[in-house]
């Protein structure tokens, strides 16, 4: 079997190819047949372009707030300019590690109320990379054929070994601080591929936020005045 995103030869692949990928929470549930995956993407995609992506707004804030537990059995956190922050078996609880005496006592006395964080997306490219591989996972989970077809060359390119200049868009929906999965039973992750007039579109949900990348060149955004920021972002990423 060729591999889906370089067309190498998968056969005997080593190693475990999650479509969520485990930093975000994504378990046996969402995790591909071997032989899809050449051990060489997989790590290419877990070093150099899921560990930047989960670390960015918006998906450190949502392993924060949703008590995500790491691959390597570790709570997610997330370094703050005052501390450690740490996530928590209580979904929208988080602890923290203090930076400094001084901080920690001007937290115990109520000098220190609140925390601000950055709302902003720095790396979009490797988050919209990221989404692009969720995308063709989830087609080859359905079908290995149809994901190796044509259709997809250039979302694979993008996607693994984007050429400069190259661009691509995708958009999100959320709000973190409206709401958190609680439900110890639940999957509060999906991924699926929307047919658009032709085009096709991944629609990736990872805890409250959704996510909307094209899987074919021909879909075109439009009506985007209708999406209003923050709770909608849209971008147009260049490699």
């Amino acid at each position: 079997m060729r591999c889906i995103f370089c067309g190498r030869e998968a056969k005997g692949g080593r190693r475990v190819e999650h479509i969520i990928p485990e930093s975000l929470g994504g378990g046996d549930w969402c995790v591909l047949p071997p032989g899809i995956v050449c051990d060489s993407c997989n790590q290419y995609f877990g070093s150099k372009v899921e560990g930047v992506a989960t670390a960015d707004y918006p998906l450190n804030v949502t392993r924060l707030m949703n008590g995500v537990i790491t691959k390597k059995g570790k709570w997610a956190t997330l370094p703050h300019y005052r501390g450690l922050l740490e996530a928590g078996p209580m979904p929208g609880v988080i602890g923290l590690e203090p930076a400094t005496d001084e901080i920690e006592r001007s937290i115990l006395d109520g000098r220190i109320t609140q925390f601000r964080l950055i709302a902003e997306t720095r790396y979009p490219a490797l988050l919209c990379r990221m989404l692009l591989k969720i995308g063709i996972e989830t087609i080859a989970y359905d079908n290995v054929t149809e994901a190796l077809t044509e259709r997809y060359d250039v979302a694979r390119e993008f996607a693994r070994a984007p050429r400069k200049g190259s661009q691509w868009w995708f958009l999100y929906h959320g709000d973190p601080a409206a709401g958190f999965n609680t439900a110890a039973d639940t999957k509060p992750m999906s991924s699926g591929i929307l047919d658009c007039g032709g085009g096709e579109v991944a629609h990736i949900e990872i805890f409250d936020f959704a996510f909307f990348v094209p899987m074919t060149s021909n879909v075109i955004p439009d009506d985007l005045q209708s999406l209003p920021e923050p709770e909608f972002r849209y971008f147009v990423v260049t490699a």
